[in-house]
C-alpha cells in the first residue's frame, strides 16, 4: 500500500509535467497567432498563406481562437472542458461551418455556371494567385476578398451542390446555422427555465380565514346562506356601556368540568354522553363522538345562525349599536356550579379546532349558542367586580392575526383566559343565574368588546442573610484559590511553550519547498584553500630517524637477533624503519623485543611492531617523529577532484610511505570513528563534511547533523546541504533518528515501484527523466559524542541505529557515528556488526581498542591525527594522519556556498523534532515535595497541620516532619497561644 506521502509525490510530480506541458503548448500556440497576425517573418507569412488558402477571409478568426487556446493554456495550465461544454462546441463546429458555406456562395454560383467538383483545384488555385503566387509571398491582402470561405467553403458547397443544387446547399447551410445557434443557446435557455420552474416550485402557498374558498360562497364574510341575505331584525337598540358584567361568566366551565369529573357531559343537541358507558353499549368512543358530530351538523344546519363569527375575531375596536332581541327567554343550562378541580380522566373528544383542546367540555356545549350574547355577558360580567383576580404567570403566546374557526378572538396580553386552568389562589366567584342578552348587529361592522385589564402583584423574596464563613472554610477558599493560581501559572507556562514551538516551527518553514531546487553554481575548487608549508620539521625529523635507526640495530646486536633496519621512511607523524632479517630467523622474535626498543628510545610509548609490511618484504617498526607534520587538506581535496566516479569519496589521510588514503562512503557504507580527546577526532569529521560540501550540489547530498555538545557543528548551522536544522538535544536526536528509519522505509518502497536495487540504479533510471521521479539524494547522518545519546536513550538508539546499518545502504542513507568513549556500552556489538569500516584514534586502554579495531593497537597511537584505519577488503590496518582543515578554511568554502547555493530546502518531516516533557504521574520527591510545601505554606499564610495533608496527599507523620523542618529552616514559628505563624525566613520573593 502506497503511504500518503508516496501518493502526494506521485500527484505533485504528475500535475508539475501536466502544468509544464500545458504551459509550453500555451504559449508556442500564443506566438504562432501573434506572429500569423503580423504576417512578417517566414512564420508568419507561411500561416498567412496557408490559413488562408484553407479558410479564406476568415482566416484571422482562426488565429483569434488559437491566440485564445493558447492563453488559457498558459494562465490556468488547463484545456477546456469538454464534457460539460460538448454541446457548445458542437454548435460553434456547426457555425463556422455555415460561415464558410455561405462566404463561399458567391464563388461557387458565379453567373457562367457552377463550379464542378473536377475542376475545383484548378478553379481555386486561378484565384488564390490573385492573393499570393507563392507560399512566402503575400501579393495583396486586398484579394482576400475573392477567396470567399475558402476551401473548405468551396469544397462542402461543391460535394453537397452535386447532390441536390444550389437551392439545396442554401436550405442545408440555413439549417446547420439554425441548429448551430440552437446548440449555443440550449444551455441558457435550459437553464432559465429551470428556474422559473424552481421559482414556481417553490412559491409559497398560504391561507386566510378572511380569504374566502374557492368554488362556494362564505356564509362569515358574504353574510348569505345559501344564497339569500340573512333577515335582520329591528329591535330596541341600547349602549355597550350600560351593560353590567358579573361573576357568571365563568360559571358555564365550572359546570362542564364538574360534569367531566362525574363522567358524563352533555352535547350539542342536549344528549347526555358518559364515556365510562361505551363499552357497556356496545359503542366505542369514536363512533359516539362520530354520532354528536352527526347530530350537530344537522342542527346547524336547521337552525342557521344570523350572527357572522368573524366579527368576534381580533380587528381594531370600533362603534357598533347593538339592539335588543324580543324572543323566549332561553333556560339555563348550568344549574348549581361547583368549583371542581382539573379532570383526571378526560374524554378524548376529535374536533377540527386546533387550538381547543382535545378534552374541553366547552366546545359541545358552546357550539350552536349566540357567540355575540356569551362575549357581552361575559364583558358585563367581568366589568361589574371591583377587584383583582390573579392571572396566572404562563400564558400560551397567540398569533396576533389569529382568528378562531369558532369566532372567538386571540386574548389580549396580559388578559384572563376563562379556558385556562385557575391560579392557585383562585376561587370561583359565586354564581348567579342571569338572563342572558340578546343582540343583533345592524352594521356589517365587527363588534370589539373592550378587554378588562388586571393588575399582578408579585411578593419579593426575602433578603438572605449571608453567614459568615468559619476558619476551616476560610483555610479551604485559600486553598482552592493558591492551587488555582498555581495552576493558571503551569498552564501559561505551557501556553508559552507551545507558542516558543509554533514561531520556531513557523521560522524553519520558510526553508521548506515542495519544488525541488536545482543549482548551477560552480562548485568550490582548491584555491579556496591554505597551503601547508613543513618543509622546516622534515629535516628535524630526518635527523632524528638516522640517530634511532642507530639504536634498534644495537638492541638487535644485545639479543642476538639476526635482524637489521636498513632504511627509514618519515612519515607526517611518524617514522617506519624497515627491518630485514637472516634467512631462518623469525620474524616474531623482533615482536617480543617491543619493550626493549621502547626503553632503548628513552620511553618513547609510541613503538609499535609490525610483522609483516603489506606491499613489502620486510618488517617494520613504526617510531613517533619527533616533529610531527600536518596532511595539508588542500592536497588531499586536491587529489579527491580526480576522481569522478565517486561522489561520496572521504579523505582518510596519509599514510607512512605518502600514499594518499581514500574511501567511498557508499562502499563503506557506514563509518565508526572513535578516540579520546584531542586524538583529532573533530577535525576528521570536519575534513569529511567539507569534503562532501565541496564536491557535491545540495540536491545530491544532504547532511543531518547530530550535536550533543551544541558547539561542534554551530558553524555548519543555515548551510545549504542540511537536510534539517542542526539536532543538539539528545531527545531530538533520538526522534529525528526514528523518522530517519521512516524515510528509509518510504524510500525502499519507492525503489521497489520502480524495481531498482539501490539508490545508484534509481539515478541511472531518472537521468533524463527528472519530471517523472522524485529526486531522492544522498543521506549523510553524523553523530558527534554518540556516548552521551546512547546514555539518554540506549534502547530506542541502539535499535534505530542497527535499522539504519542493516538497510539503509540501499537507498542512499549513511552513518558516520563519533564518539569518545568506545566501551561495550557505548558501541554494542549489534552496532560492529553492521559498521565494518572503523577509524581509530589514540585510546587510553587495549580494551578500548579492541572495542573499535577488533585488536590491538590504537593504545599506542601519538594523537592529533595519528590513525588506524580498518577497511572493508582489507585484513591489516593501515596507520595514517588524518587531514588537517583549518577553521579559516571552513568558514571560507561555506561562505562561498551560502552565497551561491542560497538558504536550505530543509525537509518538513524533520522541523518538529521538540519531544514534550512526559508529566511523572508520581508523587514528587521529597526535596521537591518540601520546596513545594514551603510555597504553599508562604504564600497563602496556612500553617495547620490538617490543610497541609489535605493539599498534599501527605500521611500526618510526614506532615509533622515537614513542619518541624520548616520550624528549624525559619519559615515557620510558634505565635501566641502556641499556634503557628510565619518566621523571619518566610520572604515570599524567595517562592516565585
Amino acid at each position: 500500500m502506497k503511504n500518503k506521502r508516496e501518493k502526494n509525490v506521485e500527484k505533485n510530480a504528475s500535475g508539475t509535467i501536466r502544468g509544464w506541458l500545458y504551459g509550453c503548448t500555451g504559449l508556442i500556440l500564443l506566438f504562432i497567432a501573434m506572429i500569423g497576425g503580423t504576417g512578417k517573418t517566414v512564420i508568419g507569412t507561411f500561416m498567412v498563406y496557408y490559413l488562408g488558402y484553407l479558410f479564406g477571409m476568415f482566416y484571422p478568426l482562426i488565429l483569434v481562437a488559437i491566440g485564445v487556446i493558447g492563453l488559457r493554456l498558459l494562465i490556468t495550465h488547463k484545456f477546456f472542458p469538454y464534457k460539460e461544454q460538448n454541446i457548445i462546441y458542437a454548435g460553434i463546429l456547426l457555425v463556422i461551418l455555415g460561415t464558410l458555406a455561405f462566404g463561399s456562395f458567391p464563388i461557387y454560383a458565379l453567373p457562367t455556371g457552377k463550379v464542378a467538383f473536377a475542376s475545383l483545384n484548378s478553379f481555386y488555385g486561378d484565384r488564390m494567385v490573385a492573393f499570393a503566387t507563392s507560399p512566402g509571398v503575400i501579393d495583396s491582402y486586398e484579394s482576400l476578398s475573392v477567396l470567399g470561405g475558402g476551401y473548405v467553403g468551396l469544397l462542402m458547397l461543391t460535394v453537397l451542390g452535386s447532390i441536390w443544387g444550389i437551392i439545396g446547399d442554401a436550405i442545408f447551410f440555413s439549417a446547420v446555422m439554425l441548429v448551430g445557434v440552437a446548440l449555443l443557446l440550449f444551455r441558457p435557455i435550459r437553464s432559465a427555465v429551470r428556474t422559473i420552474q424552481e421559482d414556481r416550485k417553490n412559491k409559497v402557498k398560504y391561507s386566510s380565514p378572511y380569504q374566502p374558498g374557492k368554488g362556494k360562497d362564505n356564509s362569515y364574510l358574504a353574510r348569505q346562506i345559501n344564497g339569500e341575505d340573512v333577515p335582520m331584525e329591528k329591535e330596541e337598540t341600547s349602549d355597550l356601556s350600560s351593560f353590567t358584567p358579573t361573576s357568571n361568566a365563568t360559571a358555564p366551565f365550572s359546570k362542564k368540568w364538574a360534569e367531566m369529573e362525574q363522567g358524563s357531559f352533555t352535547s350539542a343537541d342536549g344528549s347526555a354522553y358518559n364515556p365510562n358507558m361505551a363499552d357497556s353499549v356496545g359503542e366505542t368512543p369514536s363512533k359516539v363522538e362520530e354520532h354528536f358530530h352527526v347530530a350537530k351538523q344537522a342542527k346547524a344546519k336547521e337552525e342557521p345562525s344570523p350572527i357572522d363569527e368573524s366579527l368576534f375575531r381580533s380587528a381594531p375596536a370600533m362603534a357598533a349599536t347593538p339592539s335588543r332581541t324580543t324572543r323566549m327567554e332561553p333556560q339555563p343550562r348550568y344549574a348549581n356550579p361547583q368549583p371542581s378541580s382539573y379532570p383526571q380522566n378526560k374524554p378524548q373528544m376529535m374536533d377540527d379546532n386546533p387550538f381547543q383542546s382535545a378534552y374541553s367540555p366547552v366546545r359541545d356545549s358552546y357550539a350552536n349558542d349566540d357567540l355575540s350574547t356569551r362575549a357581552q355577558e361575559f364583558s358585563r360580567n367581568a366589568l361589574s367586580k371591583d377587584q383583582s383576580i390573579p392571572v396566572q404567570e404562563q400564558v400560551k403566546d397567540y398569533p396576533s392575526n389569529y382568528a378562531d374557526p369558532y369566532g372567538r378572538r386571540a386574548p389580549a396580553e396580559n388578559s384572563f383566559n376563562p379556558v385556562s386552568r385557575p391560579a392557585q389562589n383562585y376561587s370561583a366567584p359565586a354564581y348567579t343565574p342571569a338572563k342572558p342578552a340578546e343582540f343583533t348587529v345592524k352594521s356589517n361592522k365587527p363588534v370589539m368588546t373592550p378587554a378588562p385589564t388586571f393588575e399582578v402583584k408579585s411578593e419579593q423574596a426575602p433578603a438572605i442573610e449571608e453567614k459568615p464563613m468559619s476558619d476551616e472554610e476560610a483555610e479551604q477558599q485559600k486553598e482552592r484559590e493558591y492551587f488555582a493560581r498555581k495552576q493558571k501559572k503551569q498552564a501559561d507556562a505551557l501556553l508559552a511553550k507551545k507558542r516558543a514551538k509554533e514561531e520556531k516551527v513557523a521560522s524553519l518553514m520558510k526553508y521548506v519547498s515542495d519544488v525541488p531546487k536545482d543549482y548551477y553554481y560552480q562548485l568550490p575548487n582548491d584555491s579556496l584553500l591554505e597551503e601547508i608549508d613543513d618543509s622546516a620539521k622534515m629535516e628535524k625529523n630526518t635527523e632524528s630517524a638516522q640517530e634511532k635507526a642507530n639504536i634498534i640495530n644495537k638492541v638487535f646486536d644485545e639479543f642476538a637477533v639476526k635482524a637489521k633496519a636498513t632504511t627509514f621512511t618519515i612519515g607526517a607523524s611518524v617514522t617506519r624503519f624497515n627491518v630485514e632479517t637472516e634467512h631462518g630467523e623469525k620474524a616474531d622474535k623482533i615482536a617480543n623485543l617491543t619493550s626493549e626498543f621502547q626503553r632503548a628510545l628513552n620511553g618513547d610509548m609510541s613503538v609499535r611492531v609490525e610483522t609483516v609490511v603489506q606491499g613489502r618484504s620486510t618488517s617494520g617498526i613504526e617510531v613517533g617523529n619527533i616533529a610531527p607534520m600536518a596532511v595539508s587538506f588542500k592536497d588531499m581535496f586536491q587529489f579527491i577532484q580526480q576522481d569522478k566516479e565517486h561522489p561520496l569519496l572521504l579523505p582518510i589521510g596519509k599514510d607512512i610511505g605518502g600514499e594518499i588514503i581514500t574511501f567511498p562512503l557508499d562502499k563503506m557504507p557506514h563509518m565508526l570513528v572513535a578516540g579520546t580527546t584531542g586524538s583529532g577526532k573533530s577535525v576528521l569529521i570536519h575534513s569529511m563534511i567539507m569534503t562532501l560540501i565541496m564536491r557535491t550540489y545540495p540536491s545530491q547530498v544532504k547532511l543531518m547533523l547530530i550535536d550533543p555538545k551544541q558547539v561542534e557543528f554551530i558553524r555548519y548551522a543555515d548551510e545549504s546541504h542540511l537536510f534539517c536544522p542542526v539536532i543538539s538535544k539528545p531527545e531530538s536526536a533520538i526522534l529525528a533518528l526514528k523518522k530517519l528509519c521512516d524515510e528509509m522505509d518510504r524510500r525502499f518502497a519507492v525503489l521497489s515501484k520502480c524495481r531498482c536495487a539501490n539508490l545508484g540504479d534509481y539515478n541511472d533510471l531518472r537521468r533524463g527523466h527528472e519530471l517523472q521521479y522524485e529526486n531522492m539524494p544522498y543521506v549523510v547522518t553524523v553523530i558527534d559524542e554518540f556516548a552521551d545519546l546512547m546514555q539518554t536513550g540506549g534502547n530506542e538508539v541502539t535499535r534505530y541505529v542497527t535499522r539504519i546499518a542493516q538497510k539503509a545502504r540501499a537507498c542512499g542513507i549513511h552513518l558516520i557515528i563519533a564518539t569518545q568513549r568506545p566501551s561495550k556500552d557505548t558501541v554494542p556489538m549489534i552496532i560492529k556488526a553492521n559498521v565494518p569500516c572503523r577509524i581509530g584514534l589514540s585510546c587510553s586502554s587495549q580494551i578500548d581498542s579492541r572495542v573499535i579495531l577488533d585488536e590491538n593497537g590504537a593504545e599506542t597511537l601519538l594523537g592529533k591525527g595519528d590513525l588506524l584505519f580498518k577497511c572493508p577488503g582489507k585484513k591489516s590496518l593501515i596507520r595514517a594522519q588524518s587531514p588537517y582543515i583549518s577553521n579559516h578554511d571552513m568558514n571560507t568554502v561555506l561562505d562561498y556556498v551560502r552565497s551561491h547555493a542560497g538558504d536550505p530546502n530543509y525537509d518538513p518531516d524533520f522541523l518538529d523534532l521538540d519531544v514534550e516533557e512526559e508529566v511523572e504521574e508520581e508523587s514528587n520527591p521529597e526535596g521537591d515535595l518540601y520546596t513545594d510545601i514551603c510555597e504553599f505554606v508562604v504564600q497563602t499564610g496556612i500553617t495547620s497541620k490538617t490543610s497541609i495533608m489535605r493539599s498534599f496527599q501527605v500521611s500526618s507523620l510526614k506532615a509533622d516532619q515537614f513542619i518541624v523542618r520548616m520550624q528549624s529552616d525559619g519559615i515557620l514559628a510558634l505565635g501566641p497561644n502556641g499556634k503557628l505563624i510565619l518566621g523571619p525566613a518566610a520572604h515570599l520573593e524567595d517562592f516565585e
